[in-house]
């Protein structure tokens, strides 16, 4: 939309970081990305109305070339609004700022959100809810296919336990939770930002989630994708997680921008359950003491029985450690399973693919 006193197309200054508006600029004299403005929709270029938003602190791992071809594939992903892999997935592209109201012909702002105080309980089936900017509080599910849309939720140590949204009976089936922002505000009251707890399908897509002790506890039949988990809060012998599975059957994990803390970045641990058809695609991965438990630790109780773990086309960058965890980039990968995959997984800055042999993988 067009304001007084501004032209249409704002500069490259005002929609971007400097470091993003120089590479812009460089692509742009290349003919790699071109700045017109893309068509409306819910992932739409950023704008300078976007408030800010907190990022990864970095470490000393990297020697900058991960961090900076991430730059640039997150710049042109806000510029085309298309996301490919979960390197493209960042803050200006996740949570409610980056949801495109149809009814307001833009992007929503912080100030477009009905401001909640406490927990936020629902009442029936099929309920959306949306539009909310919920203080000191959580939401509580007890219905079926709920759609939560474009909330933000501040340090959600609210009814029920320290999460931001949880499930008060897995009676409740089904959910879509998407544009969603959780800023845990490293308080140490607050667990999990999502623990999912359903007997139905739960797709998560598109979430911006920082300052939790965890990101997101998914389960079978569960689906998370383009989402910008980073940032855990941690104490001395905590162990802290972006993401993390504990057992089920049929999970799908991709085109996430996924950074660890103490524990991993993905961890999947066959603790109540194996582990069975979990595809694990496209996702960038950094952090962590390994970047990802991959499900085969002979420690968890069911590991056993895990069969058909997928990995395939993910990245592992250096933004924290040069192994990308702090001891390396995978543990607990086992290849001795039925229907397993470890296919295209590279390092995002060389391309050169991780030091596990590969198998299941079509030519």
């Amino acid at each position: 939309m067009s304001r007084p006193g501004r032209s249409d197309e704002p500069s490259l200054s005002a929609r971007f970081s400097p470091k993003q508006a120089v590479v812009l600029a460089a692509l742009t004299a290349l003919g790699a990305v071109s700045l017109q403005a893309p068509a409306a929709g819910p992932l739409a270029s950023a704008t300078a109305e976007s408030e800010s938003r907190v990022g990864p602190a970095r470490g000393g791992g990297g020697d900058g070339r991960s961090s900076v071809r991430q730059e640039a594939r997150s710049a042109a992903a806000s510029t085309t609004g298309l996301v490919r892999h979960g390197e493209e997935v960042n803050a200006s592209n996740t949570g409610p700022t980056a949801y495109h109201d149809e009814s307001l012909g833009r992007r929503l702002r912080y100030s477009d959100l009905r401001v909640h105080n406490g927990t936020f309980r629902t009442s029936h089936d099929g309920q959306v809810i949306e539009k909310l900017d919920i203080r000191n509080g959580n939401i509580r599910i007890s219905h079926s296919n709920v759609t939560i849309r474009a909330v933000r939720i501040i340090s959600s140590a609210g009814e029920g336990g320290a999460y931001a949204i949880k499930w008060s009976t897995r009676d409740a089936r089904g959910a879509l939770i998407e544009y969603l922002e959780v800023d845990g505000k490293t308080n140490r009251n607050t667990a999990m930002a999502l623990q999912i707890a359903s007997n139905g399908p739960v797709t998560v897509r598109n979430c911006h989630i920082y300052g939790h002790a965890g990101g997101i506890r998914f389960g079978p039949g569960n689906t998370v994708e383009q989402c910008y988990v980073h940032s855990q809060n941690t104490w001395k012998g905590s162990h802290n997680t972006a993401i993390s599975m504990h057992g089920g059957d049929g999970a799908t994990v991709r085109r996430n921008n996924l950074v660890g803390s103490t524990s991993s970045a993905l961890s999947l641990y066959a603790n109540s359950s194996g582990i069975r058809n979990v595809l694990v695609e496209n996702n960038l991965l950094n952090g962590g003491s390994y970047c990802t438990y991959a499900g085969g630790a002979e420690r968890k109780p069911y590991s056993h029985l895990n069969e058909n773990i997928r990995y395939r086309g993910n990245k592992f960058g250096r933004l924290l450690y040069p192994k990308c965890g702090e001891y390396g980039p995978v543990s607990a990968w086992s290849s001795q399973r039925g229907g397993t995959q470890w296919c295209n997984n590279t390092w995002q800055d060389t391309g050169e693919k991780v030091a596990i042999s590969e198998v299941g993988c079509r030519n």
